[in-house]
């Protein structure tokens, strides 16, 4: 393998051991169409470049991904409604909570509509930003089951609109206690957490209330 062919592919490996940030991938994608693009036309060209070609198509991959994402984001702008689970997300992109900020150059900010349900069950975040207060005004439904979170930012407590909480299968081990302060709840999944008891005080603010699911039998998925 030639110098050059090393340097690009050590560049590959660093961006898939070392990936970018969540507000980073458009900078990302970048970079990596134009060394993939020119070892698509180069690696013909060199004697061993079977370790190329590997990093090429597992970091294609990896940038698909982020693709489909975007395009994800894109819709909601138009629907309100943002579906991210089973994304592979480590953490909860800049764009979910400043989706204004983050416009495609061809879209329009009177078209945009504000994020009414989030779904980004099953990823692997470990914990929601403090940026999340953005969607406060307009919330409605929130899911985020099955993601190692243990705790909740304060911004939570600005939700005051919304109405569907789902926190079933995380790493919690007490009762969030900012979730007393969403008065409008109606449906609330804390189950298969190691939650063991309810907080003294503010429980009984949740007035609208029909659905609490706090039981902690083990989920088919740790039962193996």
């Amino acid at each position: 393998m030639c110098i050059r062919d090393r340097f690009y592919a050590f560049r590959l490996f660093s961006v898939l051991f070392f990936p970018p940030s969540c507000g980073s991938w458009p900078k990302f994608e970048k970079a990596i169409w134009k060394i993939s693009k020119y070892h698509k036309g180069s690696v013909h060209h060199t004697r061993d470049s079977s370790v190329v070609v590997v990093v090429v198509v597992i970091t294609i991959a990896i940038m698909s991904l982020s693709i489909a994402a975007r395009k994800r984001l894109r819709d909601s702008r138009r629907t309100g409604s943002l579906a991210l689970s089973n994304a592979e997300l480590s953490c909860l992109p800049a764009a979910v909570c400043n989706p204004r900020d983050h416009l495609e150059q061809d879209e329009r900010l009177y078209e945009c509509i504000d994020l009414i349900k989030l779904d980004v069950n099953y990823n692997d975040i470990q914990e929601l930003p403090e940026e999340i207060g953005e969607l406060a005004g307009s919330l409605v439904v929130l899911q985020a089951a099955h993601n190692p979170l243990r705790r909740l930012p304060s911004a939570i407590a600005s939700f005051s609109g919304l109405k569907m909480l789902n926190l079933s299968n995380c790493q919690f081990s007490e009762f969030p206690v900012v979730v007393c302060a969403l008065t409008s709840l109606v449906e609330l999944r804390l189950d298969h957490n190691a939650i063991t008891a309810l907080p003294a005080d503010g429980i009984g603010d949740l007035v609208e209330l029909q659905v609490c699911l706090l039981y902690t039998s083990p989920s088919p998925r740790d039962r193996g």
